[in-house]
């Protein structure tokens, strides 16, 4: 069962997972929040990663990539707004969990993946890795929701209606600083465009 303090940490994953939201390509705006509740029963975070701008590295890689070598890790829990990926020949997030020593993991939702889906967690769980769900606080398939979309093979804007966009002619315009926010915007808002 989730305490309080998971899910604090847990809506902190949720809002540093926004910070690249529309900027990781392919992949979803993820999180990783590594805590050491060694000294204290609050925690402390020890590490932190995001997906990096174009998709790779994955939060966990770059969150793990900054843990001090002297760390003990012995009462680190990671916290991920993604299951950790998992591929049986690749160091995948979940093998590189698991070989850093993280002895628990609270993820706030499963990869929609159907070729990762269940599997990080099915590997961790059966490293003795102690992993728990966040089911009713999720807000990571809201937050990514064209990352789903995508999973799931279906249109999200069709030719016609990205023809007919105004937007982004209206860029030209603006004034200069008006125009930079406007173009992140409108890449946030579409950074995804997929045709069935």
């Amino acid at each position: 069962m989730l305490s309080n303090i998971d899910l604090n940490y847990l809506r902190s994953v949720q809002n540093l997972s926004l910070k690249h939201l529309g900027l990781t390509k392919e992949n979803p705006s993820v999180a990783c929040l590594i805590v050491d509740f060694k000294n204290d029963t609050q925690g402390k975070v020890v590490s932190y990663g995001l997906t990096s701008m174009g998709g790779r590295p994955h939060a966990e890689v770059n969150a793990l990539k900054k843990i001090s070598n002297k760390q003990d890790v012995r009462n680190l829990t990671a916290y991920i707004s993604l299951e950790p990926c998992f591929k049986k020949k690749l160091d995948s997030c979940s093998s590189l969990l698991f070989k850093y020593g993280i002895k628990r993991v609270v993820m706030d939702s499963l990869d929609p993946n159907p070729s990762i889906y269940n599997q990080g967690y099915l590997f961790l769980e059966g490293k003795k890795v102690k992993v728990f769900l966040s089911r009713s606080l999720s807000k990571f398939h809201e937050f990514n929701k064209y990352f789903y979309i995508n999973q799931n093979h279906r249109s999200m804007m069709n030719w016609e209606q990205l023809l007919s966009l105004k937007r982004f002619g209206d860029l030209q315009k603006r004034p200069r600083a008006k125009q930079d926010e406007t173009r992140l915007g409108f890449e946030v808002d579409f950074d995804r465009i997929i045709f069935s």
